[in-house]
């Protein structure tokens, strides 16, 4: 998604009456191209940076509109973490100190926990 459609789909969760919408952080392709071509990927600090800085904008717009936003966890598998941003709770905690909005969230997703969980071995519960 771009910024112009992500600002697109606030307006829209606003004039449908709603207060939240979410999205994924993505993966750390070429932004300009949108290409997943993982040879020429971001490095991560430079994609998680990107990532942060256009979201503060989206975040400002979306409290300007009452609505709030949910970023949601990836579904991680091993042989696909390099290509992922906030894929470890480093990168989110850093995002969440970035970006100090009480209109910002984590938006879980339980299927991707799973997942991700017996991918990496690790209790989801806990």
């Amino acid at each position: 998604m771009t910024k112009k459609s992500i600002r697109e789909a606030i307006k829209l969760t606003k004039k449908l009456g709603m207060d939240y919408y979410s999205f994924h952080a993505g993966f750390r392709v070429n932004y300009k191209t949108a290409i997943h071509d993982y040879k020429s990927r971001l490095n991560r600090e430079e994609a998680i940076c990107l990532f942060i800085k256009e979201l503060r904008g989206i975040i400002k717009f979306a409290e300007d509109l009452g609505i709030h936003i949910g970023i949601e966890n990836h579904v991680s598998i091993i042989e696909n973490k390099d290509n992922l941003i906030l894929y470890d709770i480093e990168d989110w905690n850093r995002l969440f100190r970035e970006i100090p909005s009480r209109y910002f969230h984590l938006h879980l997703d339980l299927g991707h926990l799973k997942i991700t969980s017996t991918e990496y071995n690790f209790s989801r519960r806990k």
